[in-house]
Formats: C-alpha cells, sequence, structure tokens
C-alpha cells in the first residue's frame, strides 16, 4: 500500500455542455443508468407538466442506485457507520443519511453531496406541500420548470449520467489486509490515516470493531490485534461519536461474556484513558436512541409532522440529559429547532422548550468547546444563512452569555452566536465542514 491510503475515489460529475442543459431530451440522452422505459417515463412526464412526477421518479431511481451501491459494503458495516446496533434493511436510514454514506464511501464527491442535498429539501418542500395542502381549497404551489430541469440535471451529472463503478473494491482489498496482516504501531498505514480527512479514521474504526464481532479463527485473532494497535494509535484523532462507540462496544463484550473483545478492548481504554467513554446506565441508551430516531425525523419527508412523537419523548424521559447521550441528544434538538429553509416543526417546538432548559451550562460549555467543531449535522445547518434566526433565538434564550469557552475555534462560534454575527458563523461553519469532510 503507498504512503497515500486512498481506499477509494470521490466519483466526478460527468459534463454536460452548457447548450445541453437546458433540455430535457438533451440531459436524457446522458443517462445510462436507467433504461429506455425509465428515460422515457422521466421525459414525458416532464414534457406534460408533471415536473413533480418526473423529478420525484428520477429521484426514486437516483437514490435506489446509490444504496445498491452502499449496500455491497454490507448491512451490518452500514450500520455501524451511521451509529445503529443492527440495520434490517436500508429503509430504516433517511435519504440524507444516504447520502452522506455515498459521499464517505467515495460513490460521489463533495460537490455531489452538497447538490443532491439540496435537490431532496426542495423535493421534500413540494411533496409536504402538496400532501398538508390536499384537503385545502387553496391553489397549491407547484414547482417550476427551471427547478426540476435543475434537480434531473444534477442526478444525472451524479448517478444516472454513469454507470457506478465498483468503488468498494480497493476498500475490500484494504479489509481483507485488516484480517489477513498483522500491523504495527509504526506502520506507514497508521501514519498516514493520522493526517488523512475524518471519514476515513471513522471508517477504519467502525470496520475493526465490526469485524472482531463478526470473524472467527486465525482472522479474528489478526482482526483483533489490529483492533488494539489501530485504536491506540489513533484515539487522540477520534471525535466523541467513534470514542462512544469503543466504550459501548466493551460495555456489550462485558455483558455477552464476550472475554476476547473484552480484553483487546480493555487494553485500548486503558492505554488511552478511555473509561469515560464507556456507557454509565441503560437511562443513557435510551437518550441516544431517541435522539437518533428524531434525527432520522428530521431528515425524512413531511418531517414537520414526526419530529413531534420524538421531542415529546425526550421531554419525558428525565430532569437531567445523560452526560453520554449528550451529543445525539443537543444534535437532535438543535437540527429540530432550527429546521430548514422551509420553516420548522411548531408542534416539535412546544416540546423542545421544554428540554432545552434542562441542559447546564456546563453541557453548553462542552458542546462549544469540543462538539461543535466535529458536529457535521449542525455545522451543516449553521452554514445556511436561511436557519440563524433560530439558532440566535436558541442562543439567546437557553444559552448563558457568560460561559467560559477556552477552544479557539469554539469562542468564535460562541461569540458569534452570541453577538448574531451571521457572516462569521457562517465563514467558521464552512471552514470546520472543509476540515471534516477535506476539499
Amino acid at each position: 500500500m503507498s504512503n497515500n491510503i486512498v481506499l477509494w475515489e470521490n466519483s466526478k460529475a460527468i459534463l454536460i455542455p452548457n447548450n445541453e442543459q437546458g433540455s430535457i431530451e438533451a440531459i436524457s440522452n446522458y443517462i445510462v443508468a436507467l433504461n429506455q422505459k425509465n428515460i422515457s417515463k422521466i421525459v414525458n412526464s416532464f414534457n406534460s407538466g408533471f415536473y413533480d412526477i418526473a423529478i420525484e421518479y428520477a429521484w426514486n431511481r437516483a437514490i435506489n442506485l446509490l444504496e445498491k451501491k452502499i449496500l455491497s459494503f454490507g448491512l451490518d458495516f452500514i450500520a455501524e457507520m451511521v451509529g445503529r446496533d443492527y440495520l434490517n434493511s436500508m429503509d430504516e436510514i433517511s435519504p440524507i443519511e444516504k447520502i452522506n454514506l455515498a459521499f464517505e464511501l467515495g460513490i460521489i464527491n463533495s460537490t455531489a453531496k452538497l447538490e443532491l442535498t439540496h435537490s431532496y429539501e426542495i423535493i421534500r418542500h413540494y411533496i409536504d406541500i402538496n400532501v398538508n395542502d390536499e384537503n385545502s381549497n387553496e391553489e397549491v404551489e407547484e414547482i417550476n420548470i427551471l427547478k426540476a430541469l435543475n434537480i434531473i440535471l444534477d442526478l444525472t451529472k451524479y448517478i444516472l449520467g454513469k454507470k457506478l463503478e465498483d468503488t468498494s473494491l480497493d476498500f475490500i482489498k484494504f479489509r481483507e489486509n485488516l484480517k489477513t496482516v498483522v500491523f504495527k504501531s509504526d506502520s506507514q498505514e497508521i501514519e498516514t490515516l493520522k493526517t488523512s480527512p475524518y471519514f476515513y479514521i471513522k471508517t477504519i474504526v467502525r470496520t475493526l470493531l465490526n469485524l472482531i464481532k463478526t470473524l472467527e479463527g486465525g482472522e479474528r485473532e489478526i482482526a483483533l490485534n489490529n483492533t488494539q494497535i489501530f485504536l491506540i494509535a489513533l484515539w487522540d484523532k477520534l471525535f466523541i461519536e467513534d470514542k462512544k462507540l469503543i466504550g459501548k462496544t466493551y460495555a456489550m463484550a462485558i455483558s455477552e461474556g464476550n472475554k476476547t473483545i473484552f480484553n483487546t478492548l480493555i487494553n485500548v481504554l486503558e492505554n488511552t484513558k478511555g473509561f469515560d467513554f464507556v456507557p454509565e446506565t441503560t437511562r443513557s441508551n435510551s437518550y441516544a436512541r431517541v435522539a437518533k430516531q428524531l434525527i432520522s425525523a428530521h431528515f425524512n419527508f413531511n418531517n414537520f409532522y414526526e419530529e413531534f412523537p420524538y421531542t415529546k419523548k425526550l421531554s419525558q424521559m428525565g430532569s437531567i440529559i445523560p452526560d453520554m447521550a449528550f451529543e445525539d441528544t443537543i444534535t437532535a434538538i438543535i437540527l429540530s429547532y432550527l429546521g430548514n429553509q422551509y420553516g420548522h416543526s411548531r408542534s416539535a417546538k412546544t416540546y423542545l422548550k421544554e428540554i432545552l432548559p434542562k441542559i447546564t451550562q456546563k453541557q453548553w460549555e462542552y458542546f462549544f468547546n469540543t462538539l461543535i467543531i466535529e458536529n457535521e449535522y449542525v455545522l451543516s445547518k449553521l452554514s445556511n444563512k436561511y436557519v440563524l434566526d433560530n439558532w440566535f433565538d436558541l442562543v439567546e434564550n437557553y444559552v448563558s452569555k457568560d460561559l467560559d469557552i477556552t477552544s479557539k475555534y469554539g469562542k468564535k462560534f460562541y461569540e458569534a452566536s452570541i453577538t448574531k454575527n451571521e457572516k462569521v458563523l457562517i465563514a467558521e461553519a464552512k471552514t470546520a465542514l472543509v476540515n471534516i469532510n477535506g476539499k
């Protein structure tokens, strides 16, 4: 393996000349991932003025293709990537999570991730309008031809216009090495990982934890050794979320009586002083589970109605938010409170107003000092000017103006939030996103 670890390459967009981007017929000529029958359905619906049907059909076909590629990595591995104990099918994760996974696994690049996320928000908005206003006497707002054409253009450039290559191949080769090659603490691959974009590190951690739970015999022994080597070497680079995952895997090994995993992970935790990340109670796990459900609901269609059952549950789970569940919980709360460019769930906000006062000053200090710079979901929201009024409202009403923020970057976020400095907040959020995802 070379000194530059390239487990997979981000997939670039196909080139469609500018003079062909204004015609659905011209764009459809670049669609190679669908058969002619499916292409005709998109074109005919579009030309008949049924733009919402055309984009929804194109979107569903594109997401199905992404899902198929993601599944080539295995459902157990995907569950680890999204922080779930298990998945029965890909239907259990939201379209936004699928787009993020496709990016992290190199199926699409960062521009595609941005454009597809934006397209999803637009599609969801117009579907919600049609669902919510179907019994209304008022005229329903419909998507216009330009927005619809741009969505199909983006879907073609990044997904439908290419036969998606087997991007999992290089990763599968590296994954094979993790269970067949004994790495050492000074291996060049580990040194290179330390300076790689974070999603490489995250993927390796979750792969190793999955391997030691599923392999048997000699391969398992090698994977256990590599798990200890990689986790100790990379510990200082790990985000809180992945340190918690290691702690949770350790706790599960204890409850299941799995001595081999226990012995491996106790060595990791002792060498890294990582026992703070071992789960405290079942209540912490319950809090985190509901928070994850709220996050998924936020990114689903009709989220304004799906969020409030989970915010209600969170409001009923006690007067103190457990520290071990705080990251998931604060992420869910912020996403729901900020909403998106089309608004937020008023019914959910009723319960959020009951939850937010439970957050202690120390927890807010922890959020600004440590978590905010690592939280891609929150950073993505704060880089969007359409939701900043809601963020400033949250900060003004629930965050103390005399927090002790010692982190250089956290202080910038905190001060920009307190002073409602939109320009600085957006710039810092975008910079932090680049640090997470790379260019």
